[in-house]
């Protein structure tokens, strides 16, 4: 795998087509919401609890979060596929 570095700017991001600065801030803003919610669900789940009922609180409030952690995941999959698997150019 090779990784490469973009550093953009205010100009070169207004300088590119709309279709594409549009796509590289919805799957930026995608990014950040799915690292979010991973890093919430380690938290919420990070210490033993205190009590019984402590820990059933987390565990439940775990699951709701991985509900909505997996509904991002697929909307993001969803915007990849439409947008960037087509095989054709961007519009």
């Amino acid at each position: 795998m090779e990784l490469h570095t973009v550093i953009l700017t205010k100009r070169k991001l207004a300088a590119l087509p709309e279709a594409e600065r549009s796509l590289l801030l919805l799957l930026g803003h995608a990014s950040n919401e799915i690292n979010v919610l991973s890093k919430l669900i380690l938290m919420v789940r990070k210490d033993a609890p205190s009590s019984r009922i402590a820990g059933r609180v987390e565990a439940g409030q775990a699951c709701v979060l991985l509900r909505v952690l997996v509904g991002q995941l697929h909307e993001a999959w969803e915007l990849f596929r439409t947008r960037v698997q087509r095989n054709r150019p961007l519009q």
